[in-house]
């Protein structure tokens, strides 16, 4: 379903003039036109028997719950036959404007060899500091999605051993992408009970920690806030173009500015060797499609992804009006608007 659902968004939003329809996506349209009419019938027999023996949600849960798994329920029933019917369809060629982001993860920058449970296990060490496999921290590892495009391997790292032994005490929780062995996110779920960092003051611990990590050309776009824990997106800036595509966010105690969790996984797969390349559209001319009373406060060049998942050059405006703050995405090669952002107030603080 979310493939139909991709590729009906793309398609709609797709310059059918410049770029038709192929044969092959032609031929996906009219397959899942008869697919859909096929399941809607399905599904309005599993509808008729509802409303005709008076059935309610509940039945359903009571019918799974029972021990008697040979229980007639019409909407379980009607369900597994749909569900049958879908599984048997043979699988679509849904074009290039359907390419899932997540299948074009694969010629990102996760690559390389394989990696060992052991280099997971010391990649996760080295992160944290830890001097010595033996420094009295237990590091656990599992693999998971061996079948699968992306693989990765689960670090869980205890506290010391004495500690371990409190009541509560929070594990330290990692996942390494198995090819090239890059860290894809860790938590530290640790309880933060106070505050005495401001934001700026947590913005240079998160600037210092992603330096510190390897992530040295970043810049802050977002910031919120959740029990106590500052929350920063950065993005990477090459030669003063922010690509935001390439981001990281990190969660950062405002107790003590410990960092207590790292999101790279957009990172670590985004496209290898992006090409900022040069605008077309200078920065007046695509300033003079805002709107007029929109006071702009800063300008920037960034990457973008657009509604069609494609990644373009634009023109990003901040402006204030009618009260709020807005990101204005103008492409930089048409001229054309290609997306408007709210600030939220909580990310005002970084602006």
């Amino acid at each position: 379903m979310t493939r139909i659902s991709d590729f009906a968004y793309r398609t709609s939003v797709r310059d059918l003039t410049k770029e038709p329809l192929s044969d092959k996506e032609t031929q996906t349209m009219q397959s899942l036109y008869a697919k859909a009419a096929d399941i809607n019938k399905e599904l309005g027999k599993v509808q008729d028997a509802v409303l005709s023996d008076h059935l309610r949600w509940m039945d359903v849960e009571v019918a799974i719950a029972s021990a008697d798994q040979t229980a007639d329920n019409s909407i379980i029933d009607g369900f597994k036959t749909v569900d049958k019917k879908v599984s048997s369809y043979p699988e679509n060629d849904w074009g290039p404007s359907s390419a899932s982001q997540h299948l074009q993860r694969a010629h990102g920058n996760a690559m390389g060899p394989k990696i060992s449970p052991e280099e997971a296990r010391r990649n996760a060490s080295e992160f944290l500091g830890i001097a010595s496999l033996d420094s009295g921290r237990e590091i656990m590892i599992s693999e998971n999605g061996t079948k699968t495009d992306h693989p990765t391997y689960t670090a869980t790292v205890s506290g010391n051993k004495d500690a371990s032994k409190e009541a509560g005490k929070p594990r330290i929780v990692m996942d390494f992408a198995a090819k090239g062995g890059k860290l894809l996110w860790f938590m530290n779920p640790r309880v933060v009970k106070t505050r005495s960092l401001n934001v700026a003051a947590a913005k240079q611990k998160a600037i210092q920690f992603l330096k510190e990590k390897g992530y040295p050309s970043m810049a802050p776009v977002t910031y919120d806030e959740y029990d106590h824990v500052a929350v920063f997106t950065f993005v990477a800036e090459k030669n003063g173009v922010l690509i935001y595509p390439d981001k990281v966010t990190v969660r950062i105690a405002l107790d003590n500015g410990e960092a207590v969790g790292l999101q790279a996984a957009d990172h670590v797969y985004r496209e290898a060797g992006l090409a900022v390349g040069k605008a077309s559209v200078d920065e007046v001319k695509a300033k003079s499609v805002l709107h007029p009373k929109l006071q702009v406060t800063g300008h920037h060049l960034a990457v973008i992804e657009n509604d069609e998942d494609k990644e373009v050059l634009c023109h990003e405006y901040t402006g204030k009006i009618n009260g709020a703050q807005y990101r204005i995405y103008v492409n930089a090669e048409t001229g054309i608007e290609e997306k408007v952002e709210q600030i939220p107030d909580s990310a005002r603080a970084i602006l």
